[in-house]
């Protein structure tokens, strides 16, 4: 069950809030993340949200093909994992769906490697399947946003939420549009806000397929320099983590990753 504020401020905006301990059961359920075993002797993985379909396939091929070590993955925000690790969760691994939060513990520790892109993502405007809207180019997007609530992930805590921002900010007319956001608290929440609550929302492109109940309307037009990139860096001298990030870069993960909607950086 979710719990919502709804808050009167000055500009009328209404933005949907979860309680922390609801927000935590809830990403459990959805994302199925299991409890990091600090006994564990194989690879700990902090992983964006939405990884969270994609992952357990590769890590399924990297042991089956490359014999590689044992694998517990954490997946929420790249924010809330990013300051996690600060605080000295034991992350052998972390993969952001942005250069940001990797920068952000860069700054504060100069125990990881350099930042490796991964892959490439796309942002859509999505809705329920069942739902009768059309939006086909970015004209039609202002007067759809003005009028209409919709769900998105969170700028100041998710990626996904930071990249809708600025996409809409390029297209001049987040000013116009923010007050009918719903902010989650990362990219899988702002699908399931589709899924369960029935709001259009800017979510990612593989989030979207992803789903058998959402579907995409409109992909947002992005910038070459605000393309949805995610990355991964290591412990420095771990060498099975390091591994890991090669492997993620390789042809055979590269097949993985297509699969599931991601576009490959070259490498």
């Amino acid at each position: 069950m979710w719990s919502i504020f709804v808050l009167n401020v000055p500009t009328s905006r209404i933005v949907i809030r979860f309680f922390l301990p609801t927000c935590l059961l809830m990403l459990s359920s959805v994302l199925k993340a299991q409890p990091v075993d600090l006994d564990n002797d194989g690879l700990t993985i902090f992983a964006a949200a939405s990884l969270s379909s994609v992952m357990p396939q590769l890590e399924m091929s990297w042991r089956r093909s490359q014999k590689g070590a044992e694998i517990q993955i954490s997946y929420a925000a790249s924010a809330i994992l990013a300051r996690q690790i600060e605080a000295g969760a034991p992350a052998d691994v972390f993969v952001s769906a942005n250069r940001q939060w990797i920068e952000y513990l860069q700054k504060r520790s100069t125990g990881f490697t350099s930042p490796a892109p991964l892959v490439h993502n796309a942002l859509v405007l999505a809705a329920p399947c069942h739902a009768s809207l059309r939006v086909s180019d970015s004209s039609d997007l202002a007067p759809f946003l003005s009028a209409n609530r919709f769900a998105m992930a969170d700028p100041a805590a998710a990626p996904a939420g930071a990249y809708a921002k600025t996409a809409l900010e390029k297209l001049g007319i987040w000013s116009d549009v923010n007050a009918n956001a719903a902010y989650a608290g990362n990219a899988r929440m702002a699908l399931l806000m589709i899924e369960r609550a029935g709001l259009p929302g800017i979510i990612y492109r593989t989030d979207a397929e992803a789903s058998d109940t959402t579907c995409p309307l409109f992909e947002l037009p992005l910038a070459e320099n605000d393309t949805v990139t995610y990355f991964a860096v290591g412990q420095a001298g771990n060498d099975e983590s390091n591994r890991f990030i090669d492997w993620l870069r390789s042809p055979a993960a590269a097949s993985i990753w297509q699969s599931n909607g991601f576009d490959t950086v070259p490498y």
